[in-house]
């Protein structure tokens, strides 16, 4: 394998371990920017302190951390997917998919891609 190959391999890996600490981030804190019901929803830990009737499940919590994780990480593949195909993006269609991964990618790698989707999409019947 030649040198230049190694170091675009280098690149790679480097920017995968970084979306995925910054994923990671994202994932745990995430849901401390929601406000549920004029209360700011905290950590686990602390949300203790609210009545056991106003406390969310494990699962919700779960949920959250889980969502807000490939959220981010959908974002830092889209960003992937523009960086490296730099310039094969021609013509009218090619040109609204380029600016749908750039939605894709800012909206991920900025946590607001799981509250875009949930907007969008309604899981109630």
């Amino acid at each position: 394998m030649s040198d230049g190959m190694q170091c675009v391999y280098r690149h790679e890996l480097a920017f995968w371990i970084v979306a995925g600490i910054f994923s990671f981030f994202r994932g745990w804190y995430g849901f401390t920017i929601l406000v549920m019901e004029g209360t700011k929803t905290v950590t686990p830990w602390s949300e203790r302190k609210f009545p056991s009737d106003r406390r969310h499940r494990w699962s919700w919590w779960t949920h959250q951390i889980f969502i807000n994780f490939a959220g981010s990480m959908i974002g830092c593949g889209a960003a992937y997917y523009l960086v490296v195909s730099c310039g094969e993006f021609d013509g009218k269609f090619n040109s609204v998919a380029f600016v749908f991964l750039l939605g894709v990618a800012v909206a991920g790698i900025f946590g607001f891609l799981p509250f875009i989707v949930s907007k969008l999409t309604s899981l109630k019947g």
